[in-house]
């Protein structure tokens, strides 16, 4: 089974991230996150990579799906389902399958680690006895899981498998974050305000929105100083239904206000809310919120209310043929406007 970010090898040596839980069958829907490169940064010995993103956003996935298509269309497809153009590995051209949860148990053992390795495991064996989240359910994913990391400055991906997992470990990282005193910690200082400035710039907040994001944010911070992203991935026996069960049509760009239902499945990539109150002038049967950006996920709570843009989609399901709506946000349609913000008033929380 091919989960949310597992890194898949193909012939040339590129390396894509794998996004959701849910694929076709002959192919795994995934972002090409490295590709050998004689000057690039990672990499061990002679084998060496650069990333085809500096930072993850939808107009620079746009760009890479542009130049696989123009360069390597084989893993390039027209989704049927989605009905948009979109990257994906043919099945029979993953030559190596990177799994975080293996490769995290492997590093508990190994007889030698380095400086960020060790980071790793001291990590996830603090959260692991903290919370008392079993460590295989958890793994590590990015650079580490390949195996090209450079200990002078990749981060911690962590993922972590379960939504009652997620629960228990965002339970201790918020404890941890308010401790003055602790070795994790919310980003602050210059760091800090460099992610923020990275916030303002690329989803378009204000000072205050930016403020509102920085206390709801939970699973990004640093760990003995070094940055850490914890990642929430359904267990296998929590992913439901199968690719196709829905296809979905574009019904154009549409700004709106709604309010929060349900967002237990907001942890997870795409991150799901469930709204009512649904304003848009149109399509009234709205049922929920959808993003492909992985900055939203588990930021909203129920009962809160949000403005957004994004692109407006009728879901058909396939067996009864109900038909509902739902609100995309990381459309190719929408190049990087579209966004989810808090309806702010003077008391916001």
């Amino acid at each position: 089974m091919y989960l949310d970010r597992d890194y898949l090898e193909t012939p040339e040596g590129f390396l894509f991230c794998v996004v959701g839980c849910v694929h076709p069958r002959d192919r795994v829907i995934a972002y090409l996150k490295y590709v050998p490169s004689q000057g690039g940064k990672w990499g061990r010995g002679d084998r060496r990579f650069r990333r085809m993103m500096d930072v993850y956003s939808v107009p620079q996935v746009l760009k890479n799906v542009e130049m696989l298509r123009a360069q390597f269309p084989q893993y390039v497809f027209r989704s049927r389902v989605m009905n948009i153009m979109m990257s994906a590995v043919p099945r029979r051209l993953i030559i190596r399958h990177h799994r975080p949860s293996k490769r995290l148990s492997e590093l508990f053992v190994a007889h030698e680690r380095d400086e960020l390795e060790q980071d790793v495991v001291d990590f996830v064996n603090r959260l692991s006895h903290d919370s008392g989240v079993d460590r295989g359910c958890f793994g590590v994913t990015g650079s580490v899981l390949t195996g090209i990391h450079q200990a002078s400055f990749s981060d911690i991906d962590i993922t972590v498998y379960g939504l009652e997992n997620t629960m228990k470990v965002k339970n201790i990282l918020l404890r941890e974050f308010r401790r003055g005193d602790s070795d994790i910690q919310r980003p602050q200082g210059e760091e800090g305000e460099r992610i923020f400035q990275h916030w303002a710039r690329n989803y378009g907040l204000s000072p205050t929105e930016v403020e509102w994001f920085a206390r709801r944010k939970w699973n990004r911070g640093f760990f003995r100083g070094r940055a850490f992203s914890l990642l929430s991935v359904h267990d296998p026996s929590e992913v439901k239904g199968r690719y196709g069960d829905e296809t979905y049509y574009p019904q154009g760009i549409v700004e709106g206000e709604a309010r929060i239902t349900d967002a237990k499945d907001s942890f997870f990539l795409p991150c799901t809310y469930s709204l009512v109150n649904v304003d848009i002038n149109r399509a009234w049967d709205v049922e929920e919120i959808v993003s492909y950006d992985g900055f939203y996920s588990g930021i909203f709570q129920v009962g809160d209310t949000i403005r957004f843009r994004g692109k407006l989609e009728k879901m058909v399901e396939k067996r009864s043929g109900r038909e509902s709506h739902r609100i995309l946000i990381g459309s190719p349609e929408a190049r990087g406007l579209d966004y989810i913000r808090p309806k702010l008033t003077g008391n916001h929380p």
